[in-house]
Order: C-alpha cells, then structure tokens, then sequence
C-alpha cells in the first residue's frame, strides 16, 4: 500500500490496493471509511460490530475475526481478490 512518509495514506490512491500486513488492511479500511463520510460509529451499526472491533481492525490488530473483516468490507462497497504474485 502506498504510504507517505508520516504512516498516512497517500490521497491519490488507485482501485486496488497490495496488502501485505494486518495494518495494510486496517489504513485501507480507515481511509475508504473517511472517504465515504462514514465514522466508526456508523460502521458498528451498519455492520452490526461491536465498537472495539473497528477500532482493532483500523489499528491491524492480526488476530480479529476473518468474518466480521469481509462483513466490513463488503459495506464499504470492496471485495477482496486472491490472485498469484507477478514475478
């Protein structure tokens, strides 16, 4: 993921996005929930979470639950795609 020198996001961010680590995760979901309006709070109820979660999850806590994280992220409007690494 493409980060700027202070651990931001880099506001010109393209459609897809590499993560490679927990916290990877966690600054793409931060930034896609700023960038719809959206706050915490809106997500712990839409996603029916606890508030803790998405505060784990944006921090990229690696032990939190594979299916809340893909509940997430489906009502964020992304998909998760697997594909091979290019060489």
């Amino acid at each position: 993921m493409t980060k700027q020198s202070d651990n931001t996001l880099n506001s010109s961010l393209p459609n897809a996005q590499k993560v490679k680590t927990p916290e990877d995760l966690g600054n793409y979901v931060r930034y896609q929930r700023n960038l719809q309006n959206m706050s915490q709070a809106d997500i712990v109820g839409l996603a029916n979470i606890g508030n803790r979660f998405i505060v784990d999850l944006e921090k990229g806590k690696p032990t939190i639950q594979l299916q809340k994280v893909l509940d997430v992220i489906d009502l964020l409007g992304l998909e998760i795609i697997i594909q091979k690494k290019k060489m």
